[in-house]
């Protein structure tokens, strides 16, 4: 997972108390720099999440009891963006998605979803168009991971994402070269004098 999202650091988080650190560092072989485990109900943000200029890969688990919790605060600290690559294992669709719906995740996370079946996982991308605004959650099949990742949607992530719902966008532009009686949008359509504030009509 975290060779497939380009991280340096990983992060774990779990709930058995008596997970053996050393087995899992040893499964790692030492391809990581750096590799740290949190028991979920004695986490701390402040000592899990702040590695300046690295990528942090994060991996938990849904199925732990005190999980609703853990990602009630990540969801309030804003953990659910660019910056942080979530692999999020359970072992159910539905009550993952229940309890990811409710979570403030944005239209730039990197999320991704695997539900275990026998020793495959289904993978799903996880993202909102806006949960401020009261959109849904959407949820798309992204790939299988048996002893290796296998994406198989040919989409790219801003193709996936470009579909806003209908959300309506506050947004500025710069307007040097309008006449007197034009509209802004007569203006940001015309042809007219195509080099003056090219860029702001071209993206209108």
């Amino acid at each position: 997972f975290l060779d497939e999202t380009k991280s340096n650091l990983g992060v774990i988080f779990y709930c058995n108390e008596d997970l053996n650190e050393n087995i899992w560092r040893e499964l790692m072989d030492g391809n990581f720099k750096y590799f740290s485990f949190f028991e979920i109900s004695r986490f701390s943000f402040d000592a899990s999440m702040t590695f300046n200029y690295n990528k942090l890969g994060i991996i938990c688990d849904l199925t732990c009891n005190e999980i609703e919790t853990f990602l009630n605060i990540a969801s309030e600290l804003n953990f659910f963006n660019s910056s942080y690559s979530w692999l999020m294992m359970s072992n159910n669709y539905n009550d993952s998605i229940a309890l990811l719906s409710g979570q403030n995740i944005n239209l730039d996370s990197e999320i991704t979803l695997a539900i275990q079946k026998d020793l495959t996982f289904d993978l799903f991308d996880v993202f909102n168009p806006s949960f401020k605004y009261g959109r849904e959650l959407i949820v798309t099949p992204k790939g299988t991971y048996t002893n290796q990742f296998k994406i198989f949607s040919n989409e790219n992530k801003l193709q996936m994402r470009s579909d806003l719902k209908g959300i309506k966008i506050n947004a500025g532009v710069v307007a040097t070269g309008m006449k007197k009686g034009q509209t802004l949008v007569e203006y940001l359509e015309s042809d007219e004098n195509p080099l003056i504030d090219a860029q702001h009509r071209h993206h209108y």
